[in-house]
């Protein structure tokens, strides 16, 4: 079974679905996303920032990369 995880190239960190933001594990996904459009990442703390102060950014398709692993079943 094959699995990504989205890469932003600058950083070095991976994109986590949980919550929408860049971290060091980041987050597997079973699907090849299309990140022709960019990719939306939160730019704070969403949990401990209130929320009439959360920032958010379009990361272009040209700083990403997807990474493909196989996962055995």
């Amino acid at each position: 079974m094959k699995v990504y995880r989205i890469k932003h190239k600058p950083t070095g960190l991976f994109w986590n679905g949980f919550d929408d933001t860049l971290d060091e594990k980041g987050s597997v996904i079973q699907y090849k996303p299309d990140l022709s459009i960019g990719l939306f990442v939160w730019t704070c703390d969403t949990s401990i920032t209130p929320s009439d102060q959360w920032t958010n950014i379009i990361i272009p398709e040209s700083e990403l990369e997807v990474k493909e692993y196989d996962l055995e079943d």
